[in-house]
């Protein structure tokens, strides 16, 4: 007992807070960071809204003793073989009831189903999780951008992946708009990969952003990701739909890369991000002669990309 207590300083924790007039109480199973973790004997259907009640009541009310300086909490509900994963969200600022908190569901696992490493995996990066790096542009430019180790990864599965099985259709299609929207041919399979990687690398920045750093388990999860899938089950509609890069999502090497670009996304905190973190990620890989053909340019200081009427 005395090692779990070390391991997990918070088995059992107690919360009493007064909002709007109504004494909410509550005691979490688990409590561990920013992760809170509901047990049940069996997580059926009937279970699991009872388990989401519970982890609703307990975050309203460490939301409303946090008032302005929420934490940004994973809730977790589990009967030790199934697991299911939520992202809370409460518009109100202030006092906060279990009304107010919804859960949006990020992440599941089934240990029946599950290969023991990718369990461990997913059990790791809830329960030992280290801090957060804050996401910059400078940061996202030291780890992702031209010649660093995330990008020479990454654009080496990607031109294996496309060596592979090239999609010509989907490639003259990309070259034909481009073509059409600039008056030029300026296509190249080149260009293509570094469209693709940037394409692939905002997608699962949307998807990490938006899960709370949540990782996929699966290739298929990562393929939700990638061809606008998994948003749908989110309820965002119109978000994200098969484009020409999707086809990352239908090549094994292709998959490696978009792990690989999530498990290096999972260190970074997407929750207060304030700035285009993606521009210069763009001004690097673009090179200025590509821009200057494709008839684009930055304003200073601004982070829009603007498109001139013509070639400069």
């Amino acid at each position: 007992m005395d090692y779990l207590e070390k391991l997990f300083p918070v088995l059992e924790k107690h919360l009493t807070t007064k909002a709007k007039t109504i004494v909410v109480k509550g005691r979490v199973d688990a409590f561990l960071g920013n992760l809170i973790i509901e047990f049940k004997k069996i997580l059926d259907t009937e279970a699991l809204e009872e388990a989401q009640s519970e982890l609703r009541r307990y975050i309203s009310i460490l939301w409303t003793q946090q008032k302005n300086n929420r934490v940004s909490y994973i809730a977790i509900a589990t009967d030790g073989v199934n697991f299911a994963g939520f992202r809370p969200r409460a518009a109100i600022e202030a006092e906060v009831t279990p009304e107010d908190v919804h859960l949006d569901q990020i992440d599941k696992m089934d240990l029946t189903k599950t290969k023991p490493g990718d369990a461990f995996v997913w059990l790791d990066r809830y329960m030992l999780t280290q801090a957060l790096r804050p996401a910059t542009s400078e940061a996202f430019s030291n780890e992702f951008g031209l010649g660093k180790p995330a990008f020479h990864e990454a654009e080496g599965l990607l031109r294996q992946a496309w060596q592979e099985n090239k999609e010509t259709v989907l490639y003259d299609q990309w070259a034909n708009f481009l073509r059409i929207v600039y008056g030029s041919n300026v296509d190249s399979e080149d260009l293509f990969i570094k469209h693709t990687y940037l394409a692939t690398l905002a997608k699962l920045l949307a998807y990490s952003s938006f899960s709370g750093g949540a990782l996929p388990v699966s290739s298929e999860q990562i393929a939700e990701i990638l061809e606008g899938r998994i948003f749908e089950t989110w309820n965002v509609h119109n978000f994200l739909e098969e484009d020409f890069f999707s086809w990352v999502s239908r090549n094994p090497s292709g998959l490696r890369a978009a792990s690989m670009l999530l498990a290096r996304l999972a260190t970074y905190d997407l929750t207060t991000v304030d700035e285009d973190i993606l521009k210069s990620l763009y001004q690097e890989l673009v090179d200025p002669q590509a821009r200057h053909d494709l008839g684009e340019y930055y304003t200073p200081y601004q982070s829009n990309l603007q498109t001139a009427d013509s070639v400069l």
